[in-house]
C-alpha cells in the first residue's frame, strides 16, 4: 500500500472523529473547541480531496482554504443541499463561505476579531456542512482506495 493510500485512510478517520466531536462541543456550549473540530474535519477532508485529484497534500490552511473553495464550485451545481447553503447565507461565493470557515479556525487561536454572532451563524451552517463533507469524504476516501 502506498504511503498516499495510509495517509487517506487516516485523514479519513479524522474527518469522522472530528465531525463527531463538533456535535458534541456544540452541545456543550463549547463553542471555541467546536470551532476548531470544524476546522480539523475540513483540513482532513480537504486533503482527501486533493490527494485523490491533485496527488499532493495541503500543509498550508490559506491553501487548504482554497482547495476547499475549489471543491465547494465543482459540487455546488450538483448537490442541492450545498448550493441552497451557499445561495441562502454567502450570496452565492463560495470563497466567502470557505473564508467564513478558515476564520473559524483563527477564531480558535484567538487571530480573528469575527464577532460572536457571526462564529455562531457560522458554527449553526456547520451543522449542515459538516454531515455533507463526512459523506463525500467516505465516498471519495472509497474511490481512492479502490483504484
Amino acid at each position: 500500500m502506498n504511503d498516499y493510500r495510509r495517509r487517506v485512510k487516516r485523514y479519513q478517520s479524522r474527518v469522522n472523529y472530528h465531525v463527531k466531536e463538533f456535535f458534541k462541543r456544540m452541545n456543550e456550549g463549547d463553542v471555541i473547541q467546536a470551532a476548531e473540530k470544524a476546522w480539523g474535519a475540513i483540513s482532513a477532508f480537504v486533503n482527501i480531496y486533493a490527494i485523490t485529484f491533485h496527488n499532493t497534500e495541503v500543509k498550508r490552511d490559506y491553501r487548504k482554504r482554497e482547495v476547499l473553495e475549489e471543491f465547494l464550485n465543482e459540487i455546488k451545481n450538483f448537490d442541492l443541499e450545498v448550493e441552497e447553503l451557499i445561495a441562502k447565507e454567502y450570496r452565492g461565493h463560495t470563497g466567502t463561505l470557505a473564508r467564513s470557515l478558515w476564520n473559524l479556525h483563527s477564531f480558535f487561536y484567538g487571530g480573528t476579531s469575527i464577532k460572536d454572532e457571526d462564529v455562531k451563524r457560522y458554527l449553526q451552517h456547520l451543522y449542515k456542512l459538516l454531515p455533507i463533507l463526512q459523506e463525500y469524504s467516505n465516498i471519495i476516501a472509497e474511490y481512492y482506495l479502490m483504484g
